[in-house]
């Protein structure tokens, strides 16, 4: 547990870096993805998933966005940032993928239906939400393949080669 960059591995040491949900949390993400660099072998990939700033859930639920969970997310990226960040740090041959599922709309909802009603407990009604995610898994599918098709999807991965 701890920082990447308070770790002492060998330079050019590991074929790949993954960092799922990672990168968001990291005070500095520059000097880890630095070190990251420094620690993949040559043509090393680096992995990442984060959330994706720029997405329609993000608009349409606002100051409820489940991504916000400020202090946890120290970061918020869209596509377009983090490559940037990524070139900065030494990583080329960038190319993202947008994530096609609804996962955490359920929670889109129940932070704005708890900021409109905070006093109602009538939202204990909803359950927990990982019992609504089969709904937003796959009934509702389709919306999410249409906001990844258009690049606004609530999540992507970004694939970089040293």
């Amino acid at each position: 547990c701890g920082e990447i960059v308070n770790t002492s591995f060998p330079d050019n040491f590991f074929d790949a870096v993954t960092m799922h949900a990672v990168l968001e949390h990291i005070s500095e993400p520059i000097d880890a993805l630095k070190e990251v660099h420094r620690i993949l072998k040559e043509k090393g990939e680096l992995i990442i998933s984060v959330p994706n700033i720029w997405n329609w859930e993000r608009i349409l639920f606002g100051k409820f966005w489940w991504a916000w969970d400020i202090p946890r997310h120290l970061w918020h990226f869209s596509p377009v940032s983090l490559k940037r960040l990524l070139k900065k740090a030494g990583f080329g041959d960038i190319s993202i993928r947008q994530k096609a599922d609804m996962y955490d709309f359920p929670g889109n909802v129940k932070n704005m239906l708890k900021g409109i009603f905070p006093q109602q407990t009538f939202l204990n009604i909803l359950g927990e939400q990982d019992k609504l995610r089969f709904v937003t898994k796959y009934l509702m599918m389709p919306i999410g393949v249409i906001g990844a098709l258009l690049g606004v999807s609530e999540q992507f991965v970004i694939f970089a080669r040293k």
